[in-house]
């Protein structure tokens, strides 16, 4: 009787697709430029993405000793001598950002928000031609120190008598600086940006 046929290609699979452990990252910090070392000959493609986010939750799996997975019931029920293994792992959970577009030119800066606690990088490799594939072999992102954590901002006069009228407005700023504000670097001006009126 046979259990179990496998199957082996000598040619290259058309797609494959690896997403990276989870990436704790020092302090709190904004994303800059990433790059990434690679080599796709003619009729492949790699696609690179991003995710962050700060909270995980636990998984815990269950095996009995051949391997095979088993639910917590029947594996807290087996005698001692014919339990496997109980695995955990963390994986992201409520907040995390979806997956950013990929990224198309060496050097873009990452789309993926910032002042994280983890990040993960997910990368899929495709060839139409059996015999040639992309490689990778290194992937770097930029770091970058905040200014702050946080800017409160206060605009007057919240409405105006006329419209269509060039008026002056005041803006207060608020910010809660990562570093102390004796030590920080702070910042010599600010970008509005207002939506258009419907």
């Amino acid at each position: 009787n046979i259990a179990e046929y496998q199957l082996f290609s000598r040619d290259y699979p058309a797609e494959v697709e690896f997403t990276s452990d989870l990436i704790e990252l020092p302090n709190p910090k904004h994303f800059g430029a990433i790059t990434w070392t690679a080599d796709t000959p003619p009729g492949t493609n790699l696609q690179i993405r991003t995710r962050t986010g700060d909270l995980l939750g636990k998984v815990v799996r269950y095996f009995d000793k051949s391997g095979q997975e088993i639910t917590y019931d029947s594996w807290r029920n087996l005698l001692g001598s014919f339990k496997g293994p109980a695995d955990t792992i963390f994986v992201p959970t409520s907040g995390w950002s979806t997956w950013s577009r990929t990224y198309v030119d060496q050097g873009e800066r990452v789309t993926s928000p910032g002042l994280r606690r983890f990040a993960q990088i997910q990368v899929r490799m495709s060839t139409t031609q059996r015999d040639v594939a992309a490689s990778i072999s290194g992937i770097r992102i930029e770091l970058l120190d905040p200014v702050a954590e946080r800017v409160l901002a206060e605009v007057t006069p919240t409405e105006v008598a006329v419209a269509g009228i060039i008026d002056t407005f005041e803006v207060y700023l608020q910010p809660n600086f990562i570093s102390s504000p004796s030590s920080s670097l702070g910042f010599d001006e600010i970008l509005l940006s207002m939506p258009a009126s419907g």
